[in-house]
C-alpha cells in the first residue's frame, strides 16, 4: 500500500512540477511580451521622435542621421547629424555635412519637463559661416568676404491626447546676420543684412499599428523682418571717389513665411526610422525653386 502510494506521489509530484514549468513559462512570456511589445512601440522613450518635439534623446543614446532637401536652418539641402543623449535631459549635436563645407553648427537640447502628460524641450542650434572657410570654389567665390550667424531659439511642448494622438507647439525665434564686404580693383562694397521671425509652430501626429506616425506641421510666423544696410566706393578716372548708402527694413508677409508640411515617419527594425515628407511654401521655393518639395531621412539609433 505505502509502495503504492509511493509511487502515485511521486507521479503526482512529477506532473505538479511539470505543470509549474508550463505556468512559469507561460508567465514569463506574457510578462515579456509587453516589454517587447514597448521596445517596437514608436512613441516609447527610446523611439520617439525629437523633431519638433518636446523630447530629447535618453541618456547615453546616440543617433546617426542622413537626409536630403531639408528646409531648416540645421538640415537644409542636406544633413548628416550626429547626436548623443547626455543625461538629465541634455542633447548634444551636430550637422557633419553643413560643417564640411564651412558652416560650424552646434544642435543644443534640454528636455527640462518630461512625463506622459507633457514634455517641454528648449533647443539652441547656433551656425557661423566665415567664407574664406568655404572649401566649393563656386560658392567661395560669393561670400568669401562674408561672415554670417544663423541663432535660432525654441521652445516646443508635446501632449499626449490618447496613446495614438499626439500634440506639438512651438514657439521659435530666429536671427540670421549677414556681414559682409566685396573689394575690387575700382569698387569696395560692404553690407549688412538680417533675418529674424518669431513663429507659432503646432503639430499633431498620429500614431498607428504601433510602428508608424502619419504627421502635420506648420510654421506661422507673427512677425518676419529683414533690415539691411549697404555702402558702396567707386573709383572714377583722375582720382575721384564716389559712394553712398542706404538702410531699411522690410516686413515680409505672412503668405511668403508660412510653411506647411505632411509626412510620415515609419520604424525598419528595432532601432532605425525612415522619415518622408512634403513640405509647401516660399521658404522651400527660395531653396529649391519650387514651392512643394519632398523630404526624405533616415535615422539609426543605439
Amino acid at each position: 500500500m505505502s509502495t503504492a502510494f509511493a509511487r502515485k506521489f511521486t507521479a503526482f509530484g512529477r506532473k505538479f512540477v511539470a505543470l509549474c514549468g508550463v505556468m512559469t513559462a507561460s508567465a514569463l512570456v506574457l510578462s515579456a511580451a509587453p516589454a517587447a511589445a514597448a521596445e517596437r512601440d514608436i512613441t516609447s522613450v527610446a523611439s520617439r521622435d525629437t523633431a519638433a518635439s518636446g523630447y530629447t534623446l535618453p541618456a547615453k543614446t546616440w543617433g546617426f542621421d542622413a537626409g536630403l532637401l531639408g528646409v531648416n536652418s540645421g538640415d537644409a539641402f542636406a544633413s548628416l547629424g550626429i547626436r548623443v543623449g547626455l543625461g538629465g535631459g541634455l542633447e548634444l549635436g551636430t550637422n557633419v555635412a553643413h560643417a564640411g563645407v564651412g558652416l560650424i553648427n552646434l544642435n543644443l537640447g534640454w528636455m527640462f519637463v518630461d512625463s506622459r502628460v507633457l514634455s517641454i524641450a528648449a533647443r539652441f542650434e547656433p551656425s557661423y559661416l566665415h567664407g574664406d572657410w568655404m572649401w566649393i570654389v563656386s560658392a567661395q567665390e560669393l561670400v568669401s568676404g562674408l561672415d554670417a550667424w544663423i541663432l535660432p531659439v525654441s521652445v516646443t511642448a508635446s501632449s499626449f491626447a490618447t496613446d495614438w494622438l499626439q500634440f506639438d507647439l512651438r514657439a521659435r525665434f530666429v536671427d540670421s546676420e549677414v556681414v559682409g564686404s566685396a573689394n575690387g580693383e575700382s569698387l569696395v562694397f560692404r553690407g549688412q543684412l538680417a533675418l529674424r521671425q518669431v513663429s507659432i509652430d503646432p503639430g499633431v501626429r498620429f500614431h498607428v499599428l504601433r510602428r508608424a506616425s502619419f504627421y502635420l506641421r506648420a510654421r506661422l510666423p507673427l512677425w518676419s523682418s529683414i533690415p539691411g544696410s549697404a555702402s558702396a566706393e567707386v573709383i572714377l578716372d583722375d582720382g575721384v571717389i564716389a559712394g553712398g548708402s542706404t538702410s531699411g527694413e522690410k516686413q515680409v508677409p505672412f503668405e511668403q513665411a508660412v510653411l506647411c508640411s505632411a509626412g510620415a515617419r515609419a520604424m525598419v527594425g528595432e532601432a532605425s526610422f525612415l522619415d518622408f515628407s512634403f513640405n509647401f511654401g516660399h521658404a522651400t521655393e527660395a531653396l529649391y525653386g519650387s514651392v512643394v518639395q519632398p523630404r526624405i531621412s533616415w535615422e539609426t539609433r543605439f
